[in-house]
């Protein structure tokens, strides 16, 4: 009996021409569930991501006012050249007071002079960041000509590479010594001043060398990573 009844169902199918695939019923709805699941997803991912985007035009369209530098002095070590030169040029365009100090005098010298030419405050400090008992004297001194440090900005750095081997043991020392103990020695010196008057603010200059390793850049590296952890840790 059961199968003449498929037998007869089979043939009326075929006389119309037209085969249903024998597929469960509820196949479809899950297709169509897991769908607008899919939709609800992407529309709730977009509803969390709105309000960022949003905040980010409104600050596009609407900027915070930048804090004013007027009038703060900054101490800039390394300031005779390259990026320390055009670091002290900058942020006395903002109209900070700049202490330019440098291992190299006619350099620091050069730097200041631009400075006070283009109309702002500057004074020149030959110093060897390398050396505490400098740092002490060049603390006394900006505090003196220009007033407490509000910025330290440690730049000064030295790069040298050779390969472990034959690299010379003075000159690994030397780069330790000024590109990362000196700022041991600089936020030593100038942090209890910030601490007492509730101000200041302290910024080192590393290096991508600071995050991944360079070859025959041993020490050098070593010392932009040590940097990096060094001001983590402050």
């Amino acid at each position: 009996m059961e199968s003449s009844q498929h037998g007869k169902m089979a043939a009326t199918e075929e006389q119309n021409g037209h085969v249903e695939p024998l597929t469960p019923p509820t196949e479809k709805k899950l297709e169509v569930k897991d769908k607008y699941w899919l939709i609800l997803q992407l529309i709730w991912l977009n509803l969390l991501i709105l309000p960022y985007l949003l905040l980010e035009i409104y600050m596009k369209i609407f900027p915070p006012p930048g804090k004013s530098l007027k009038g703060q002095v900054v101490l800039v070590t390394g300031a005779g050249r390259g990026l320390g030169r055009g670091l002290a040029l900058g942020l006395a365009k903002e109209g900070c007071k700049v202490a330019v100090a440098d291992v190299n005098k006619d350099n620091a010298l050069d730097t200041a002079a631009e400075i006070v030419n283009r109309g702002g405050v500057a004074k020149a400090y030959f110093t060897n960041v390398a050396k505490v008992e400098e740092i002490r004297e060049l603390r006394e001194a900006v505090t003196t000509d220009l007033g407490p440090v509000d910025i330290l900005l440690n730049n000064a750095g030295l790069v040298h590479g050779d390969p472990l081997e034959v690299d010379v043991e003075e000159a690994i020392k030397g780069v330790i010594a000024v590109n990362l103990l000196s700022h041991f020695w600089m936020v030593r010196e100038f942090l209890p001043t910030m601490r007492e008057r509730n101000s200041g603010h302290i910024v080192a200059v590393a290096s991508v060398a600071g995050l991944v390793g360079v070859a025959n850049l041993s020490a050098y590296v070593a010392s932009k990573f040590g940097v990096r952890g060094f001001m983590e840790a402050v």
